[in-house]
């Protein structure tokens, strides 16, 4: 029996296609806990109704990146650029239309718009973080055999 060469080892240790794919891995599950990070830190924020250039920086950085992330973190591509540059349209996408339904309605509330849309991203961060940590592990595991 021949192994494919994802999981083949060669005499001095794991294949280069299994160290790419562990490379990837462990940095898909570091973009998820910064980003379950920055989730909670804009969560807090916004419900504490604190201002100023740290609440500015926080909140640009979640709305570029966090509701796109916890949408296209399931899609699972090979380019991690590409991952981030499709979470980067999504995210200003989900956010204008939010906002954009928000005035529609004579809803506008910008810290209610974090409030609302970072308790929504916490749940699908959560799980792309413990699926994508799962891999990690799995993928070190299939270089050592």
């Amino acid at each position: 029996m021949t192994a494919s060469p994802a999981t083949a080892t060669t005499a001095r240790g794991p294949s280069a296609e299994v160290i790419a794919d562990l490379r990837r891995a462990r940095t898909r599950a570091r973009v998820d806990l910064a980003l379950v990070t920055l989730d909670v830190v804009a969560f807090a924020l916004a419900l504490a109704g604190t201002g100023g250039p740290v609440r500015f920086g926080v909140g640009v950085a979640f709305g570029l990146l966090v509701p796109g992330w916890a949408l296209v973190g399931f899609v699972r591509l090979k380019s991690l650029p590409l991952e981030l540059g499709l979470t980067l349209a999504t995210s200003l996408a989900v956010v204008m239309v939010l906002a954009q339904l928000m005035m529609t309605f004579h809803l506008w509330d910008p810290e209610g718009l974090m409030v609302w849309l970072s308790a929504a991203c916490v749940l699908p961060l959560t799980l792309l973080r413990r699926r994508d940590r799962r891999d990690a592990v799995d993928t070190a595991r299939r270089g050592r055999r």
